[in-house]
């Protein structure tokens, strides 16, 4: 689905904001704005700049994050009161050539980081990308820029448009404008998946989840896919859009959802009753025979048998009988 956008409005970064439920986007005019989903209720505001790249550190704030090309810095804006608050300067370490410098930004949350995360910064020219941490826990003033080093995703690879992080799946998605392909990367940057994405001039890439992505073309387009990303990436049996937990640790056993079954042990309907205690799943099996049974991944065998619950009628009998001496 193609959203509309202002006549002239160059998109060149996108960021989904979980909380307010908004698309973030920016022009490379020095607009930032805000849209519902489906394109409608923009807000603009005015940003001087040349602006490439935006991204949310702390979605519980009112602050974005939006990369300046040349020089590169990263600007913090507040858009509820409309302004800047800071500004960050990069240009030390981050080559800023005319019109091939930092291109995307994004922000990678740790527990462990005492900011809370890292910044990374995708150069266009050079194909790297940048790690800055940045003083937004610490202070409120401070434009101290502390640089952690650069890696290069895919050798002798540039024209890195954007980029985003998935925290959900904990994946960081590259967008290669030159190559047409979204990358998905763990965060050694390991290969985990790469698509093909249309486009002339893909400038930026905003994932909403569960399944949908956002993709900006300098030309003037902002598009919406739906069934983004495909795969499983936690290798659990359940594909990427229908897992409710994506990040299963390897091994578990998993329900129809991607959910460990430790976490409801024995509840194949999801309806809050262990199976084993559970009369609907047995009268559905009943009324409907083999044709409507429900999934087993987490099963249980509470009389230990060795027949699952959902289909051990001996079971089914005992409750059913007991149901009926001993109404709740």
């Amino acid at each position: 689905m193609q959203l509309l956008l202002p006549l002239g409005y160059e998109p060149s970064g996108a960021v989904w904001h979980q909380r307010l439920n908004k698309l973030f986007i920016i022009s490379d005019g020095g607009i930032v704005s805000a849209l519902d989903a489906d394109g409608s209720n923009v807000q603009n505001w005015s940003v001087p700049g040349d602006l490439e790249g935006i991204c949310i550190a702390d979605p519980a704030t009112n602050i974005v994050y939006v990369a300046n090309e040349v020089p590169a810095r990263v600007i913090e804006f507040n858009f509820v009161t409309g302004q800047v608050t800071r500004t960050f300067d990069l240009s030390p370490w981050m080559p800023t050539p005319p019109n091939s410098g930092m291109e995307g930004l994004t922000f990678v949350p740790s527990a462990t980081d005492p900011e809370g995360g890292i910044f990374y910064g995708g150069h266009q020219d050079n194909g790297k990308i940048y790690k800055f941490r940045l003083p937004i826990r610490s202070s409120q003033t401070s434009t101290t820029v502390t640089y952690l080093g650069n890696v290069t995703p895919v050798p002798g690879r540039v024209d890195i448009a954007d980029l985003c992080f998935d925290r959900d799946n904990n994946v960081l998605y590259i967008l290669y404008d030159n190559s047409d392909v979204i990358r998905a990367v763990n965060l050694d940057m390991s290969l985990i998946e790469e698509w093909f994405v249309p486009g002339i001039q893909q400038e930026g890439i905003a994932v909403k989840p569960p399944c949908d992505v956002f993709i900006a073309d300098d030309v003037g387009l902002l598009t919406r896919y739906t069934g983004f990303p495909s795969g499983d990436f936690d290798h659990d049996g359940v594909p990427n859009c229908d897992d409710l937990c994506p990040g299963t640790p390897a091994g578990q056993q998993v329900g129809a959802n991607g959910c460990s079954c430790s976490l409801m042990p024995g509840d194949v309907n999801g309806d809050n009753h262990i199976d084993g205690n559970d009369l609907q799943i047995f009268m559905n099996l009943v009324v409907n025979s083999d044709s409507a049974s429900p999934d087993v991944r987490c099963a249980a065998d509470l009389d230990g048998n060795g027949r699952i619950d959902a289909a051990d009628v001996q079971r089914f009998k005992s409750l059913l009988l007991s149901s009926l001496m001993f109404p709740k």
